[in-house]
């Protein structure tokens, strides 16, 4: 039997693993067939890898093509170290056992490709961790400073040490993260795209401090494109408002409230120094009983950006809470009115998305939602050059 080109082998494994399920029983079946299926099929099947996700109570953030436990991943590449090769994206959550475990921080360091990493523990499952003093840490700076590796997220992580960041950081998300006044890097790291969760202000300001010999800071806001946060408390909010002030040129910027006694009050001046630049805006916030706007201050920092931005995309989330009561009226075309204005030259996609939460509702604000979009945004869903989605939902939790 004449052997297949090896392209041809590829693109059929490639065609199994986005219609195969889960548990990859195609691939799997592929990889039995003869030797030259093996790798390639093995290539897909441990691309992605989570370990640790059952001792959870939730599932991982995003799907991973390959779950197991710490002590079956260290089975694994003992058994087959080739594996280590595969292995590209990885998302751990820690135990307390594994922080000591000589074998997996071997096993962990023979990974050799590993372009993201993913490092948490789950608030099920609390440890005691102490991050520059434990074993691990050795095995996670190993891999830290791989030439492929660019993308990392950290988690619940209590003394992190700045010298530790990657030089070829690109993506760096984080949450509930304090870092450790320690020596900072000896290069300056260009980050081009931040996340930052809640309970970070006191990391921020600690990489704000640290600099490099030269004087430089340690990372290099200038060249960051995306940031996203969150925002908790009054803390999250000025610490988003001095790391906006260091950012010169973001083209997309997302910001999430989760907590209602927020306000989004001075996001224009937030955002000024990157208004040349920005081209996606996305917003969520959280609509209270005692609101009278229904955007939350939204339309008004919108407002004020008008005539001197190049927004392209615009979309906005309103959650409106159990016992709010919400107007379903004319308050709501005044994103319709601003947005239709010359003042936006470059818009070409506005998203509004509300999500009602109905649990013990008994009105039909839901309903009456639905019906605005044929009486409060004829202007924008007019436009025959700009895209308007709009969408209510309702939340039953």
């Amino acid at each position: 039997m004449p052997r297949l080109p090896l392209d041809i082998v590829e693109t059929v494994v490639d065609i199994l693993t986005q219609e195969d399920d889960s548990s990859f029983s195609s691939i799997k079946a592929c990889a039995l067939v003869c030797h030259d299926f093996l790798p390639i099929s093995r290539k897909r099947i441990f691309a992605s890898l989570g370990i640790n996700f059952r001792d959870t109570y939730h599932s991982p953030p995003y799907a991973y093509t390959h779950r197991t436990a710490s002590s079956r991943f260290r089975e694994l590449l003992t058994i087959s170290p080739e594996i280590a090769d595969y292995i590209r994206d990885l998302n751990y959550c820690v135990r307390e056992k594994d922080l000591e475990d000589d074998a997996l921080i071997a096993s962990l360091k023979s990974m050799t490709r590993l372009q993201s990493l993913m490092i948490w523990n789950a608030v099920s499952v609390p440890i005691s961790w102490n991050w520059s003093t434990s074993r691990i840490r050795t095995a996670f700076v190993h891999l830290f400073h791989l030439p492929t590796f660019n993308e990392l997220s950290l988690y619940s992580i209590h003394d992190f040490v700045i010298a530790d960041l990657p030089l070829n950081l690109k993506n760096f998300t984080f949450g509930s993260l304090y870092v450790l006044p320690a020596p900072p890097p000896s290069t300056q790291i260009k980050i081009y795209a931040m996340s930052i969760g809640c309970g970070c202000d006191a990391a921020i300001e600690q990489l704000y401090k640290a600099r490099i010999e030269n004087g430089e800071a340690v990372i290099d806001l200038t060249a960051l494109n995306s940031l996203e946060s969150e925002l908790y408390d009054s803390d999250d909010v000025e610490t988003l408002r001095n790391l906006l002030g260091h950012c010169t040129g973001l083209a997309q910027v997302k910001i999430e409230i989760i907590e209602v006694r927020l306000s989004l009050a001075g996001l224009n001046k937030m955002l000024s120094p990157s208004l040349k630049t920005l081209k996606h805006l996305q917003v969520e916030a959280i609509f209270e009983h005692d609101d009278i706007d229904p955007y939350c201050g939204i339309a008004d920092e919108l407002e004020l950006m008008s005539s001197r931005n190049v927004v392209e995309i615009i979309d906005i989330q309103i959650n409106i809470s159990v016992d709010a009561e919400c107007t379903d009226g004319d308050e709501w075309g005044r994103l319709d009115s601003i947005l239709t204005q010359p003042a936006w030259p470059h818009l070409r996609s506005v998203i509004l998305s509300i999500i009602v939460n109905s649990h013990a509702r008994e009105d039909d604000l839901a309903e009456n939602l639905k019906a605005m979009a044929a009486t409060q945004f004829k202007g924008i869903s007019s436009r025959e050059t700009m895209s308007f989605k709009f969408n209510v939902s309702e939340d039953w939790f």
